[in-house]
């Protein structure tokens, strides 16, 4: 199999990507639609009623930012070790909803009930029953039970 667990009712649409797959969980009524990438040399887990729209990109794996920490001391050829690889588990809650394009970063914790917005860069947590979008990803409003209401979809337009 090529995924760690799954639950019932999972969907995912061709073509899906992964480093291993076995680091990758998922609840019950989860869809992956597709061409989305899962980085799971670290734990991803997915709650239930989850919908991963196209192109989203999971990561768990990041390289040190200094470049003597990513690679070390050069050999006396010049060349250099093969770059050093951190990592860090992704959890996604319960009915959570990722537009197209977002990009997930290693560490992040999405809570329950959260919509985050197309084409954003999520570098830290998002609380539960948020709405949340943009470069960086932060929460711009309480996740309501009447989300996207028009002046949402036109407020999320404008910024």
């Amino acid at each position: 199999m090529l995924l760690g667990g799954k639950g019932k009712n999972l969907w995912i649409t061709p073509p899906f990507f992964v480093d291993y797959g076995s680091n990758i969980y998922f609840g019950n009524n989860c869809e992956v639609n597709m061409n989305c990438t899962f980085l799971d040399d670290n734990i991803i887990r997915i709650g239930d009623n989850a919908l991963i729209a196209p192109n989203v990109q999971i990561y768990t794996a990041f390289h040190p930012t200094n470049a003597f920490d990513r690679f070390g001391e050069p050999k006396e050829d010049g060349s250099f070790e093969f770059c050093k690889t951190r990592t860090a588990p992704v959890t996604i809650g319960d009915h959570v909803w990722i537009g197209g394009g977002a990009i997930i970063l290693p560490g992040v914790t999405i809570g329950h009930n959260v919509m985050i917005g197309a084409g954003s860069v999520v570098t830290g947590d998002i609380p539960d029953n948020t709405i949340a979008y943009g470069n960086p990803c932060r929460v711009r409003r309480e996740n309501r039970s009447d989300t996207l209401q028009k002046e949402d979809r036109e407020s999320c337009l404008q910024e």
